[in-house]
């Protein structure tokens, strides 16, 4: 990485996983102004200045900006914040992304037109805004998977395998939908046990940094979100350039310049590469710690130097250990009383942090922020690494208060 600049980084967001981005930004002597209307924002007493304003108030926070001569614009594991970045950087002249394209990313509508429209292997689906203009399903084979088109931590996603169970689905992913619109597209089997998940990072319209990792989906409440991720991914060499080669041709179709990838792929039983989702920003679940871990590079420090238009590092030590980290969650809603990790698991587990205290209530985990904590885990071989990630629901359980 560069020296310290001094330069003034404008932070979108305050929450507590954004705390080692202004951490980085401050240990490197920049000035950092975090803009959150939550007046309880864990990164308020860190940063040099609070604004305490909505991040979607844009003209609050251009005004915000410019009397404060921004360097830089940065948000952190958010679509809406990376969209919102993207459009105060452009106001401002600082480094960013286009708008447009951070917009087709975070609806999974546009990203399936724009995906179609470009050629990419897409799966069939229709989008409707409402049920009063007809459920969106002519020409779709069931079973199909049913989403919000904006949703966000695998909210409100659900398979189904009849007709008349669509009414329930779809009222659910309306609900959470901010523009009120639901996707309905056909389920794809994957040719390969994990989705394909990480982060890659782009650098001059270039991928220049790939941290490709399995994504373990072993939730009871809901299959389709993520419970962990595991270093190095299931994935062999065809299969890994593929997904560089089609990667890099959406970063180049987008326009995208610098800046986070996150990624969630996979291959079908037709042997093509489904870009799900990818994300102008860094992954959740703490997948830029694990990455580090794995490979040398703080992905948290490249967006903070890309941001201000500084040099970026990203020279890869790629470990050959077996890393994975594990969000501790419960299927069932109660008082919390405790975490209890099978004899098994515990000699493969080097941490443990659980967000929670005693008596506090724990949700059903059928969203990313229902998780009550983190194991990270190394194991001596890939074959220990999946037989044991496979059995987690078993190993790690939950404890509620009678």
């Amino acid at each position: 990485m560069t020296t310290a600049s001094g330069k003034c980084l404008l932070v979108l967001g305050g929450a507590e996983k954004t705390v080692p981005l202004v951490q980085h930004a401050l240990d490197r002597g920049h000035r950092v102004v975090v803009c959150d209307q939550n007046p309880a924002s864990p990164c308020r007493a860190l940063a040099s200045e609070f604004v305490e304003v909505s991040t979607l108030d844009r003209a609050k926070v251009l005004t915000a900006a410019r009397d404060r001569a921004v360097s830089g614009v940065v948000a952190f594991g958010s679509d809406i914040m990376a969209i919102e970045a993207a459009w105060l950087a452009d106001q401002l002249g600082v480094p960013g992304n286009p708008v447009e394209s951070l917009m087709i990313m975070g609806r999974k509508d546009r990203f399936r037109a724009f995906l179609a429209e470009q050629g990419f292997p897409v799966p069939a689906s229709r989008t409707s805004g409402d049920g009063a203009i007809g459920w969106p399903t002519s020409g779709l084979r069931l079973p199909v998977i049913v989403k919000p088109v904006d949703g966000a931590g695998s909210t409100a996603v659900n398979r189904i395998d009849r007709w008349e169970d669509l009414p329930s689905a779809f009222a659910m992913a309306q609900a959470a939908s901010r523009s009120r619109r639901v996707i309905v597209e056909e389920f794809l089997v994957r040719a390969h046990p994990h989705m394909i998940a990480g982060d890659a990072f782009v650098v001059n319209g270039q991928v220049a940094y790939w941290g490709l990792l399995d994504s373990h989906r072993t939730a009871s409440a809901s299959p389709w979100l993520p419970t962990g991720t595991s270093w190095p991914v299931s994935l062999d060499a065809a299969g890994q350039n593929l997904v560089r080669q089609q990667v890099q041709a959406l970063v180049r179709r987008l326009g995208l310049r610098f800046g986070p990838l996150n990624l969630e792929l996979m291959f079908g039983e037709d042997g093509a590469l489904y870009m799900i989702e990818v994300a102008g920003r860094n992954g959740g679940n703490s997948i830029p710690q694990l990455l580090e871990a794995a490979t040398g590079v703080d992905l948290v420090a490249s967006l903070v130097a890309a941001s201000l238009g500084e040099a970026v590092g990203l020279d890869n030590t790629m470990s050959s250990a077996c890393l994975a980290n594990y969000m501790i969650h419960s299927p069932a809603a109660g008082r919390f009383a405790g975490v209890h990790i099978d004899a098994a698991l515990e000699p493969y587990v080097e941490q443990m942090t659980i967000d929670m205290q005693p008596g506090d209530m724990v949700h059903v985990f059928d969203r990313a922020t229902n998780a009550i904590g983190t194991l990270w885990l190394r194991f001596p071989d890939p074959e220990m690494q999946q037989a044991m990630l496979m059995r987690m629901p078993e190993l790690v359980t939950v404890q509620l208060q009678s």
